[in-house]
């Protein structure tokens, strides 16, 4: 088992446009697996569903970086994490889902189903909210 870590996004403004949350970057010498993700929102849309999306993309948009936090094992990060200002380009959808509004959202992937990152690329959830501007937050959970 390698370690295993938790980034957070923080609050993020969402709209009825898709909006790229948090991204998990490997590194040139990593390749990192998302073994879960956590989501909910503030809870000014009341009705309605999210689409939650996990994407792979190939070139980031304007972004800060997020830190990640080791929660088990005894390895540093390499991998890093990133929040997005400016949509990333060509989105590919890996999985998506719809979460009613008022609700927060859990999954960790079943144990060999992980999804894994080649070196060097990117994998973030994505949001669309039903309706208005409600934040949301994001956590991911990754292991190398």
């Amino acid at each position: 088992m390698g370690t295993q870590f938790v980034v957070t996004s923080g609050a993020v403004a969402t709209s009825t446009s898709a909006k790229t949350i948090l991204a998990l970057i490997a590194g040139a010498t990593s390749s990192p697996a998302l073994i879960g993700f956590d989501f909910s929102s503030d809870g000014t849309v009341t009705t309605g569903q999210y689409l939650v999306e996990v994407i792979k993309f190939t070139t980031g948009g304007t972004s800060a970086g997020a830190t990640p936090f080791k929660i088990g094992g005894t390895s540093s990060v390499v991998s890093t994490a990133a929040t997005y200002s400016a949509e990333p380009t060509t989105p590919t959808v890996v999985a998506a889902l719809y979460v009613p509004a008022m609700q927060a959202y859990s999954y960790l992937y079943p144990l060999g189903r992980e999804i894994s990152l080649a070196l060097s690329t990117m994998l973030a959830l994505r949001v669309t909210a039903p309706s208005g501007t409600p934040n949301v937050r994001v956590n991911l959970y990754f292991e190398e």
